[in-house]
């Protein structure tokens, strides 16, 4: 197994270097499985309570990609974790990058963080307009403008991948940042076209979405109808070429099964 494992958490090495045989042992508790396997190991509150990601296995064209050209998901996560930090923005403690090889080809990528008892956006979007949602999303809209103004890109921009909590000694919330595999930090603030493109993933319902554009035209003094527009178009536009998307897919998939029989 190739890996880093952090500063501070070398006396887990053991544990984390046999990854693959704690997965296949059904050990952890499984917390998402979809393309990706993310479960918890130990008990959320002690210190060593950490989560792990697995990463789907990549396929030949990929695993050759992985292995001779481009670095994993699971270290891209490790460093942009790294990255972000150095920034000034929040995600769950960076513990390590690892992946196992089969032959020349890397076949499987973890990437380890500590645990967080962050929530996420989803609960705000998901109660609006209830008087908690309200500052919660005032907030976000600060944050996010914090991220544009540094030039950092999450191209995973989902509220399913921004975790929030309330802290009552400041009385302010504050924010994390996950699922952080592809990411872009550009050397100045983005643009105003790459600003808003930036929301079309944020797939909330309308009016948690309006709000959002909204406060945020209102805090960065740009033209409210404007910037309503086009965010909207770039969310609208980001629909329909994913909807096209999986439309091919499936009518390839028809042809392939088709041809077999």
């Amino acid at each position: 197994m190739r890996f880093k494992i952090a500063k501070g958490y070398e006396h887990l090495e053991d544990f984390l270097t046999h990854l693959p045989l704690r997965f296949t042992q059904e050990e952890g508790r499984i917390v998402h499985q979809i393309r990706n396997t993310v479960k918890i190991f130990g008990t959320p509150g002690e210190e060593d309570c950490i989560v792990v990601k697995k990463f789907k296995n990549p396929n030949f064209i990929q695993s050759l990609i992985y292995t001779f050209f481009r670095k994993s998901k699971a270290r891209r996560s490790y460093e942009h974790a790294l990255r972000l930090r150095e920034l000034g923005f929040d995600t769950p403690t960076p513990i390590m990058w690892g992946e196992c090889r089969h032959g020349f080809c890397m076949k499987d990528s973890y990437y380890v963080s500590r645990y967080t008892d962050y929530t996420p956006l989803t609960r705000a979007v998901e109660s609006y307009p209830s008087e908690e949602s309200l500052p919660v999303l005032d907030a976000f809209c600060d944050f996010v403008i914090r991220l544009h103004e540094k030039g950092v890109e999450h191209q995973d921009f989902n509220h399913s991948n921004i975790l929030f909590k309330f802290v009552p000694e400041s009385q302010s919330y504050e924010f994390q940042l996950i699922d952080i595999n592809r990411m872009k930090f550009h050397r100045g603030p983005l643009t105003k076209r790459r600003s808003l493109e930036n929301f079309e993933r944020l797939s909330c319902p309308p009016l948690p979405y309006l709000h959002i554009l909204k406060r945020y035209a209102d805090d960065r003094r740009w033209d409210y109808e404007r910037t309503i527009l086009g965010g909207t178009y770039f969310r609208l536009r980001f629909s329909y070429l994913r909807t096209r998307k999986h439309e091919v897919t499936d009518w390839l998939k028809t042809k392939v099964l088709h041809r077999k029989h």
